[in-house]
């Protein structure tokens, strides 16, 4: 969209853009995903543990009942961003001027500030609230990203993936909202802030990520229970669960996810071919089942319940089969002393 004459905004402005087709990160882990994504290619190496134990998706979203949302994804951690070369500074709280002084800066330095703030303040988080059918209140709170100001001030431009396709785009809200927002209730605004650091160095290498990634798999044990336990489930969910809560749909989608950010991240290891293809296959089984179950969740039918249960089982075959080679692949590497992950090609951001 334009933007208003005499906003001054970071430079990398249009290269935040989404890294979660699945939509099942939370917003500050997706914020920040995104831009790193818009200085460096190698954010895909921070997804080296985006396969765990499928028991603990169950777990978050039937034993727990919780969201999608609120998993404690680990792919924004402060060595492992080190490592691509960001470092990361927070704040508890700030006040208004401080925010603002925030903003100024980091729109010379080009690097965006996220903050909290009450949602339902900003009319177009207000509008996308009802559009997706979700709470205005009591929801999960939201992290902003402030990428501009203009002056004399009067707009603030927050990137948000407020938009029925979750891509991010540019919202402009009047700094009177901003304002009356704080002066009203200012222990909610202006929370938790982070602005995310380019540490001027080069980043260190596959090494880490090496290790670390080899580590994760050899230590990897999944039963894929989950997998048998969905099916059931799904159809009894059809009652009384909106489908943004619906607990088989959270686990449909954190596994989903996993599986297209895993794929993103072998694309940089020494793993084979066979390999890569056997886990992009699976994700667009996974993929296909979520839109299915979505899809059935409003409007079921026989025939998508029995594509459902027959992509389900199969499934479990299919990535039980994968972990099995995807060891087998890390405990070659390791035993050969070779690196299983390579460093990717400089950004051309």
């Amino acid at each position: 969209m334009p933007h208003p004459m005499g906003m001054h905004t970071i430079k990398s402005l249009s290269g935040i853009v989404s890294q979660d087709p699945a939509v099942h990160l939370n917003c500050r882990v997706h914020q920040t995903l995104a831009l790193v994504a818009a200085k460096t290619s190698a954010v895909d190496l921070l997804y080296y543990r985006s396969l765990y134990d499928s028991h603990r998706v169950f777990e978050h979203c039937y034993l727990r009942k919780e969201l999608r949302w609120s998993y404690p994804y680990p792919y924004t951690e402060g060595d492992d961003l080190r490592n691509v070369g960001f470092t990361i500074e927070n704040r508890d709280r700030v006040g208004l001027e401080e925010f603002l002084e925030l903003v100024s800066e980091g729109v010379a330095r080009d690097e965006p500030v996220s903050f909290f703030a009450p949602r339902a303040e900003f009319e177009y988080q207000a509008e996308y609230l009802d559009r997706m059918g979700l709470p205005r209140s009591g929801f999960l709170p939201h992290s902003f990203l402030a990428c501009g100001v203009n002056e004399p001030v009067t707009e603030l431009l927050i990137r948000d993936d407020a938009t029925d396709n979750h891509e991010f785009t540019d919202f402009v809200v009047p700094w009177q909202t901003v304002r009356a927002g704080w002066e009203a209730d200012p222990e909610q605004w202006f929370t938790d802030i982070l602005v995310l650091r380019g540490t001027g160095d080069d980043a260190v290498g596959p090494g880490h990520f090496g290790t670390a990634y080899t580590q994760h798999i050899l230590g990897l044990e999944d039963e894929f229970e989950i997998y048998d336990l969905l099916h059931d489930r799904l159809a009894e969910e059809r009652e009384g669960w909106e489908i943004f809560a619906a607990p088989g749909l959270n686990c449909l989608s954190m596994l989903a996810g996993a599986r297209i950010q895993f794929c993103r991240f072998l694309r940089h290891t020494r793993h084979s071919d066979q390999l890569k293809e056997t886990y992009r296959r699976n994700m667009k089984s996974l993929c296909a089942v979520l839109d299915e179950a979505t899809l059935g969740h409003v409007e079921p039918t026989p025939s998508a319940d029995a594509r459902i249960k027959r992509g389900l089982h199969a499934l479990k075959r299919r990535e039980t089969n994968a972990l099995r080679l995807l060891r087998h692949e890390a405990e070659t590497f390791q035993d050969a002393g070779a690196e299983a992950v390579r460093f990717p090609e400089p950004s051309t951001h």
